[in-house]
């Protein structure tokens, strides 16, 4: 879920809005996860012998990006995105690709010559959990393709419908009908959700995020999410945390580059959060002993 905005009379996603507070909460889906490892195996079937150009439709905040080039480190990438603040996210998350905002249902001008002199025709191609969300998929697509050499290797995927692909993956058919647009609950001391437990706690999470280092270094101020910050990198973890400067010295933004690459966006501090607990979960422990 996400929140929209009018645009006219039609709402639209908030993509914006959305990449400030979903973003990682999104690294933690199985689903998306899945997907990910999916178009990485089907990427790497098709490795050229001659350099490679990636290409991301929907880059997002950089999840892709960062465990392409851990891959491929030698490769081109390039990701394009809607989103001003994913592109921002993705930008410092992996400062070894470029990602540019482009609204790919607009065309790009006349002739074959890019935006802003860009000249990248990609040998491999993504376009994941975006299809999904437009009317007309194809214009995407054909737009997009001007970022492509001949022959590009496209990779596509939507989320699945009833027959979920991942859960079909984990647990077989029955599990796909049975889990497929469905909350999950399970307990959080024990059970492969429990690692999840310590976001709900967040001095816990803090304490372990922001556990003293002897390799901190002073970087550059910059800008997240509007607010001023200043970044503090450990040059150990190859991590960053990024600090207000003006206010409460609040977390903003912690990074973390390489093969395990992720991030954590903090935002609205004290501001109350209600949360109502879905009806109809199915509760994991149960499953587990009734089988």
């Amino acid at each position: 879920m996400h929140d929209s905005v009018r645009h006219g009379d039609q709402a639209v996603d908030d993509w914006d809005r959305h990449w400030l507070d979903f973003s990682a909460a999104a690294e933690l889906s199985p689903a998306t996860r899945y997907r990910r490892r999916l178009a990485m195996h089907l990427l790497s079937d098709d490795r050229r012998d001659g350099p490679v150009r990636m290409l991301e439709i929907g880059s997002g905040a950089g999840q892709f990006a960062a465990e392409f080039l851990a891959d491929a480190p030698h490769a081109q990438f390039l990701g394009l995105e809607l989103s001003r603040t994913g592109v921002d996210l993705a930008s410092r998350r992996v400062p070894a690709a470029r990602f540019l905002q482009r609204d790919l249902l607009a065309p790009i001008g006349a002739g074959s010559s890019l935006p802003d002199g860009l000249d990248f025709r990609a040998t491999h191609a993504l376009c994941s959990d975006v299809l999904e969300h437009l009317d007309d998929p194809g214009l995407l697509l054909r737009h997009a393709a001007a970022y492509m050499a001949p022959g590009c290797s496209l990779v596509a995927t939507v989320p699945g419908g009833w027959f979920s692909a991942f859960y079909s993956h984990i647990g077989g058919a029955a599990a796909a009908q049975l889990f497929q647009g469905k909350w999950l609950k399970a307990p959080t001391t024990s059970g492969e959700l429990a690692s999840l437990a310590s976001l709900t706690n967040l001095g816990k999470l803090l304490a372990e995020a922001l556990a003293s280092s002897d390799t901190l270094v002073k970087g550059p101020t910059t800008t997240i999410a509007g607010q001023q910050v200043v970044e503090l990198k450990d040059t150990t973890k190859n991590g960053s945390l990024y600090v207000a400067t003006t206010g409460p010295p609040y977390p903003i933004e912690i990074v973390k580059r390489g093969s395990e690459a992720g991030h954590l966006l903090f935002s609205r501090w004290n501001e109350p959060v209600t949360l109502t607990a879905p009806a109809g979960a199915i509760d994991l422990s149960q499953l587990q002993h009734a089988g």
